[in-house]
């Protein structure tokens, strides 16, 4: 005997369903245009931790003054130095050959968000300096030292 159970009308059976896979032609291409933009995401990304090179050495060199200059007059000229030289990485030689008392006002206008400005510092660059036996308070060394960390990492001149 047969076990099937025949029905009356083959209208009431269900279609076979659509398989899962392969899916609709236009899978791939959103596929590969999400690997693509990664790509160029990532891409981007190396090009700019690369560019960036220049402000963690900067960094670098501002934390070895700060720890091991000298003299408060040797940190204060380690400090403008360094902020004059990643101005000349960056390709902006004019800005390296203004006067300190111009310079400043100029890179704290050229911050999105200036959290430490430079500008109140400027008797510090630009006369302190070039005194013969000047000494910075802890608290003037440490706004020195903060003011020209903020302003490397977050300059965009």
């Amino acid at each position: 005997m047969d076990s099937a159970i025949e029905l009356p009308n083959t209208a009431y059976l269900l279609p076979t369903p659509i398989p899962d896979w392969p899916p609709v032609w236009w899978f791939w291409l959103v596929v590969a245009g999400v690997v693509i933009v990664g790509m160029v995401v990532i891409a981007w990304l190396i090009k700019r931790h690369r560019t960036r090179h220049y402000r963690r050495e900067a960094l670098k060199i501002v934390t070895q003054y700060y720890q091991h200059a000298d003299t408060d007059q040797a940190f204060i000229q380690g400090c403008l130095e360094t902020i004059k030289r990643c101005l000349q990485t960056e390709g902006n030689d004019g800005l390296v050959s203004l006067p300190t008392s111009q310079l400043l006002p100029l890179l704290d206008a050229n911050q999105r968000r200036v959290t430490r400005p430079l500008s109140p510092l400027s008797e510090l660059f630009t006369q302190r300096l070039y005194q013969p036996d000047v000494e910075l308070s802890e608290g003037e060394r440490e706004d020195l030292y903060q003011a020209t960390r903020s302003w490397i990492r977050k300059h965009h001149v």
